[in-house]
């Protein structure tokens, strides 16, 4: 029997570092691109490195057993009958015992790293309002309000979350952490992005049928090139062609608008392309169909939408607005979109 313990433990200790080597060496979940993200991701991997260790001394024991042990042909004898063992029985309590209660201590430690409150001044506030099915940030020391989340990187930020009608869930997978959005109640959660990019908020809580489409896309970006950002926002804000609106609801018998005949419907524009002659005043029916959902359509010079030709005013759906604008008197191809959802609803303005 001793042979056979000095084999089982030689191939379990090899195994288990091994094992526990690749836990700790490598990153399990890909890209962890913020703080918060990287204490979760050590957490994990030590849980990984240790449950590597349980699961290849069980596993090398029972093969081992398995093949060494097993029942010989011929063989119609009873097994040794085992009454218990008291030190054996202590060891397999104590010992994970103390672990679970050593990473209970971890765990929270690495909680109260990711949870707990900066210095007064150091972190940037951002009010991010949910509802079906759409994100709205705002970022109240610039007085601005965006469909997009835009942040320096290593800034530490403090989301503030709300709900309109249900529960929903802030989700940055490569961030980490997930936050319930809960009616009535004002929720939050920290981040601090270690690395430039773009990325996407996604809800990760069912929240009805057009669940998959409530996305918005995130820039972090420099401080500078943030602080470039907020500038052009509060002048886009500050300069918005004024929208013509038209009466909400069906148009009286007989008459038919003049323009464009624009819908939004399943989270999508019945056209991608529309044409207009250069300098003319445009005219766009616009008719949200999408029941709850808000939509809108706008204009920029291209797709990277850092300026803006015109912004028309979100309608939540069933509903219809009118917008009136002036086509740009250059000749070219324009970038129109929906604000509410500005990775999936886009299309062309041509200009002739």
């Amino acid at each position: 029997m001793k042979k056979h313990l000095i084999i089982v433990s030689v191939i379990g200790v090899t195994l288990s570092a091994i094992l526990a080597y690749l836990s700790l060496r490598y990153d399990l979940i890909p890209y962890p691109y913020s703080a918060e993200r990287e204490v979760i991701d050590n957490f994990v991997k030590v849980l990984f490195s240790i449950a590597s260790v349980f699961f290849s001394l069980i596993i090398v024991v029972f093969a081992y057993s398995l093949i060494v042990f097993r029942r010989k042909r011929g063989d119609t004898g009873e097994g040794r009958p085992i009454r218990g063992y008291s030190p054996l029985e202590l060891a397999w309590t104590i010992i994970p015992l103390v672990i679970v209660l050593v990473l209970a201590v971890f765990g929270g430690i690495a909680l109260n790293n990711i949870t707990r409150a900066g210095p007064p001044g150091s972190e940037m506030e951002i009010d991010v309002t949910a509802q079906r099915y759409s994100w709205q940030f705002y970022y109240p020391a610039y007085n601005l309000n965006s469909f997009e989340l835009h942040v320096p990187v290593n800034q530490r930020l403090v989301i503030r979350l709300q709900s309109k009608d249900v529960v929903h869930s802030f989700w940055v997978q490569e961030w980490g952490p997930k936050q319930d959005a809960v009616p009535g109640l004002t929720t939050q959660v920290r981040y601090t992005p270690k690395q430039t990019g773009q990325f996407m908020v996604e809800c990760s809580q069912m929240c009805g049928i057009g669940h998959t489409y409530m996305t918005a896309p995130v820039f972090v970006t420099s401080a500078d090139d943030f602080q470039g950002w907020v500038q052009q926002a509060q002048k886009i804000a500050a300069t918005a062609t004024p929208t013509a609106t038209a009466p909400t609801g069906t148009s009286p018998a007989g008459a038919t608008p003049p323009g464009i005949n624009l819908v939004a419907k399943d989270t999508a524009f019945n056209m991608n392309t529309i044409s207009v002659p250069a300098g003319a005043m445009v005219t766009i029916n616009f008719d949200n169909q999408d029941p709850g959902m808000p939509h809108n359509f706008s204009v920029y010079t291209d797709s990277s939408a850092t300026k803006s030709i015109f912004i028309g005013k979100v309608v939540t759906g069933p509903n219809s607005t009118q917008y009136m604008f002036t086509a740009p008197a250059t000749p070219g191809n324009y970038f129109f979109r929906c604000d509410v959802h500005p990775t999936i609803m886009t299309g062309t303005l041509e200009v002739k």
